[in-house]
């Protein structure tokens, strides 16, 4: 019994990867992270005055605990920035992709966690940064790349995934967390009250305020909300329902996006 569960668990974790759909999303992933971050949210990561703030607001976490990093100095952070948005553009294209992404990887974890000891956190970055890392193991630049179209000569196109399958699964597990909270807070009460409607009107969208107009609707995607976050714990473990979780997850996020404008991507 014990080999037969290892064997599903091995299968499970080691599964392969088609490459070439894995460069696709490679180029999707780095050309939106350089869209955000340099394109429409630039004004957001102004990372580089993190040296002009006051020095009594720093409240180092994690690696920064550990190590007694202190911010440095305004110079040094664009140096950084800019490090990181030609690595970004590398891993796009797929050119040095191993030594790109593994920059990419430590330089963003470095610049996006930076904000989190100032006390501005936020789960898209940590889903973001795990993503980032994800790409530095995986030989992402296989298929669809420079690199590819330099070498010449054709490579394994599948490989175990389990780093792609263990971002998604802590994906999920993140949702069905979520999911949890509401029940532990408000029990029901995301979907039999008038909170969704509330925040249709708070946020006060197009949108959102014709959906505010529909407190039954409104109750009701509530509802759909907190069913398609508990239906995440099971989708871990069930490949066909994690594609329909999936794709409802992102449906979600651009109702979100419609109604609230609230980027979570």
């Amino acid at each position: 019994f014990n080999e037969i569960k290892y064997m599903k668990l091995k299968a499970y974790w080691l599964r392969p990867i088609d490459l070439r759909a894995f460069g696709a999303i490679r180029i999707a992933f780095y050309s939106l992270a350089l869209f955000f971050y340099f394109g429409v949210g630039a004004r957001y990561f102004q990372v580089e005055n993190i040296a002009d703030l006051d020095p009594v607001l720093w409240r180092p976490l994690s690696f920064f605990y550990v190590f007694n990093w202190h911010p440095p100095s305004h110079g040094s952070l664009l140096i950084l920035k800019y490090l990181w948005a030609i690595s970004l553009c590398l891993c796009a294209l797929g050119l040095y992709t191993r030594i790109s992404s593994a920059i990419a990887a430590l330089v963003g974890l470095y610049l996006v966690g930076l904000f989190g000891n100032f006390g501005q956190y936020a789960v898209r970055e940590n889903f973001f940064v795990l993503a980032l890392v994800a790409f530095a193991i995986l030989p992402s630049g296989t298929e669809k790349s420079l690199d590819k179209a330099w070498r010449r000569k054709k490579g394994a196109r599948f490989v175990s995934g389990w780093p792609a399958w263990l971002f998604i699964d802590y994906l999920l597990l993140g949702y069905f967390i979520a999911a949890t909270q509401k029940f532990v807070h408000s029990g029901t009460g995301y979907a039999t009250s008038d909170i969704l409607q509330r925040l249709f009107l708070w946020y006060a969208t197009p949108i959102g305020l014709g959906l505010a107009a529909w407190p039954i609707l409104c109750r009701v995607l509530g509802a759909m909300t907190l069913i398609l976050e508990v239906s995440a714990l099971p989708a871990i473990f069930h490949r066909s329902l994690r594609r329909v979780v999936v794709v409802g997850l992102l449906l979600m996020h651009l109702t979100i996006e419609l109604t609230m404008r609230l980027h979570f991507y």
